[in-house]
């Protein structure tokens, strides 16, 4: 199987951001970009997410930042290992409009070349829209700690910003990244997406790993929002 064919399997964080995003254009009015192509992508120890600062920090823009958090960040080594999840989005602009389009594959490719990553893999993920980036060393100490939705709650966050990026909006302001875990926006708009499809619902598609009972990821599941009881459902 080749590189590309391997990073085009859906995993259930990419499920998870496919049926996000379109929850989220839906509640925006922006469905066109529902069916945007986004794939999740973790790196499992500080290292790995260490050799991504070079790749990344080309298009980071500290603007955006300022505008959602009040204040401005320096991409560099300390700051980055800070980051829990990097949407890395390419679009085109129109010159003379200033309207954010599509990037067709090949300018995608294009760009994941300039920006240092090699050509195979700058093929294999130029079949998607965007890209998430996780720094798995974040998220697991976030679990560990006790913080609900460690990785559920990021990955919220970002396709709220593809949302704003694709449809000119401004959603996310006034976060306190210092002492915020997550911002109050996409905090609501995870709530609200699980309270619609269900706990249950949320566990077996999002959460459930190969080999584990519906009865081990619901029982995890409340552990994380602090409930103290038993799954007694279906599919123990």
């Amino acid at each position: 199987m080749s590189r590309r064919q391997q990073f085009s399997i859906q995993k259930s964080d990419d499920r998870f951001v496919a049926d996000m995003l379109r929850y989220v254009s839906e509640k925006y009015n922006a469905q066109e970009f529902a069916g945007l192509k986004v794939k999740v992508i973790h790196y499992a120890t500080l290292d790995q997410w260490l050799t991504l600062l070079p790749h990344v920090s080309a298009t980071y823009d500290p603007r955006r930042f300022e505008e959602e958090c009040g204040k401005r960040l320096e991409m560099n080594r300390d700051n980055w290992v800070r980051v829990n999840c990097y949407l890395l989005h390419i679009v085109a602009q129109d010159t003379e409009t200033g309207e954010i389009l599509p990037a067709e594959e090949s300018l995608r490719e294009e760009t994941l070349i300039e920006n240092g990553f090699d050509p195979e893999l700058a093929d294999a993920l130029s079949q998607f829209d965007a890209l998430i980036f996780v720094n798995q060393h974040n998220i697991v100490g976030a679990f560990k700690a006790g913080q609900a939705f460690p990785l559920h709650g990021p990955l919220t966050h970002e396709c709220v910003h593809i949302i704003e990026r694709r449809a000119g909006q401004q959603i996310i302001k006034d976060f306190d990244s210092d002492r915020q875990y997550h911002d109050d926006v996409s905090w609501r708009i995870l709530m609200d997406f699980i309270d619609k499809i269900g706990p249950d619902e949320f566990v077996c598609r999002y959460l459930v790993k190969p080999g584990e009972s519906v009865r081990c990821s619901m029982n995890a599941y409340f552990a994380q929002i602090g409930e103290r009881r038993e799954y007694q459902g279906e599919g123990a």
